[in-house]
């Protein structure tokens, strides 16, 4: 029976909302993964206002996307992403571990992450102007994804950053990032400029 499905440590993942409506019926569960895949794509998130204890959560989104549905979540992870802007993010729950955003509009305000506690955090590119406080100021951050960034000398530098992570399709100048101490991971496929220029204390890490 569906009620005594065996789960992982009475957590259940699932990759398309259509499962959602059955979570109810299963007895043991305590925590629901949600990887949706890209043929899932969604334009609101009202759906997880039915999922039992959302752990973690990873939708691709499209349009404009009001993200205060999850506000009554307590997600330890959260990635959004292929949105052309995302709206009201001062409703976003807090987040134990890990945040992902990303939307084509350019971050012109981190405000909503001012005080977060976040230890792993990947972001879009900010406007020129943005003020990047809010993560220079976060005291727990080990990494940070910097994705489609173009500008890289405005990368802030929390106290406890360890890894900057860097991708983007075009040719990406990493040259601002000499004179950190820090892993840079870096994406085979993409081109870089400024790699001879990196100080002995920038060790780098390829990936795939």
């Amino acid at each position: 029976m569906l009620s005594h499905a065996p789960l992982d440590d009475g957590c259940a993942r699932i990759t398309t909302i259509r499962l959602i409506p059955h979570l109810p019926r299963l007895r043991r569960l305590t925590a629901v993964d949600i990887f949706l895949t890209d043929d899932e794509e969604q334009t609101d998130l009202t759906f997880v206002q039915d999922v039992p204890g959302l752990r973690h959560l990873s939708v691709p989104v499209t349009g404009v996307v009001d993200v205060s549905p999850l506000k009554a979540t307590t997600p330890h992870s959260l990635f959004l992403y292929g949105a052309v802007q995302l709206e009201n993010l001062d409703q976003l729950p807090p987040i134990e571990h890990t945040l992902g955003l990303f939307q084509v509009e350019p971050w012109h305000t981190l405000e909503f992450l001012r005080g977060r506690e976040l230890v792993t955090l990947s972001l879009s590119e900010p406007a020129p102007d943005c003020d990047m406080s809010p993560i220079a100021d976060m005291a727990l951050l080990r990494r940070l994804g910097c994705h489609g960034w173009v500008d890289l000398s405005v990368v802030p530098a929390p106290p406890r950053l360890e890894t900057i992570e860097v991708d983007d399709w075009g040719p990406i100048d990493i040259e601002p990032l000499r004179n950190r101490s820090l892993l840079l991971e870096l994406r085979r496929r993409n081109l870089h400029v400024g790699i001879e220029q990196l100080g002995p204390d920038v060790k780098i890490r390829w990936r795939n």
